[in-house]
């Protein structure tokens, strides 16, 4: 059995801490953001901007987030740039899921699709293909879901894109796991585990071991569940990842809840 000496209360005054360090870390980002985008010329470049700004917000503050898209999408059809165009499309098409807004989001990850495939970009046609896996999964069409990640999974298997091809591999793992297809789920997150430890991407391993720790908690093999968490726990630490800790640190948390510690 494994035993860890963070109980609840501890982790309670650290999620505080990492609260506050968070808060001061966006508040920096966004306010250099602001201040360059309001004296930044009309061109590419300030739609990545906007962009970079609206991702910023998009979690805290959709509607704003969605009004700066907006700015982004305007500006690329000025420009006649189609990249940002489809870029902007796609991030829309995030804010409208985060609404629940799945028609409209639907909508937006096929146009950005469609300006990709004009394009012929192979990355931009991966991504919103799982992007719309992602998408099908939150309406539980997980048919659907599994189909656009397997095609969003042979291009980059195609162009040997291994980073994405992990990323592939963990969000059909999410898919069986609301299957409730837990040994399926496992495998895909132990392949999307093997591959960013091969590539040495210690932030995919700590989203996959957090998974595979999901998992063993579903499958009640809790000893397992806080090992996987821990480990996942220890990486986002090293690499300073405070919001990755919020996240593990919660996780353990409420695991010593369900066994009372």
């Amino acid at each position: 059995m494994y035993f860890y000496p963070m109980k609840s209360r501890n982790i309670l005054y650290l999620l505080l801490l990492i609260a506050f360090f968070c808060f001061q870390s966006k508040a920096s980002t966004l306010d250099s953001l602001s201040k360059y985008i309001h004296s930044a010329p009309e061109d590419t470049t300030k739609v990545e901007a906007l962009i970079k700004l609206g991702k910023e917000l998009r979690n805290s503050q959709v509607d704003s987030a969605t009004l700066i898209f907006e700015q982004a999408l305007k500006l690329s059809q000025q420009l006649n740039w189609k990249k940002g165009i489809a870029n902007s499309y796609a991030v829309l098409a995030t804010c409208k899921a985060i609404q629940t807004d799945y028609p409209a989001a639907t909508e937006y990850y096929y146009k950005a699709l469609a300006i990709h495939q004009e394009l012929n970009n192979q990355d931009g046609m991966a991504i919103m293909y799982a992007g719309l896996g992602v998408l099908y999964k939150n309406q539980q069409d997980l048919d659907k879901a599994l189909e656009f990640h397997n095609k969003a999974l042979a291009i980059d298997i195609k162009n040997d894109n291994t980073n994405r091809i992990a990323m592939h591999y963990g969000n059909m793992g999410v898919v069986y796991k609301h299957l409730q297809d837990f040994d399926k789920a496992l495998e895909y997150y132990f392949k999307a585990l093997e591959m960013d430890t091969k590539k040495n991407n210690l932030k995919g391993q700590a989203t996959h071991m957090g998974n595979i720790g999901v998992i063993y908690k579903n499958q009640e093999k809790y000893d397992k569940a806080i090992e996987y968490y821990f480990k996942s726990l220890e990486i986002s630490e090293q690499q300073n990842d405070l919001e990755g800790i919020l996240t593990k640190s919660l996780n353990i948390s409420r695991l010593y809840t369900i066994i009372g510690n």
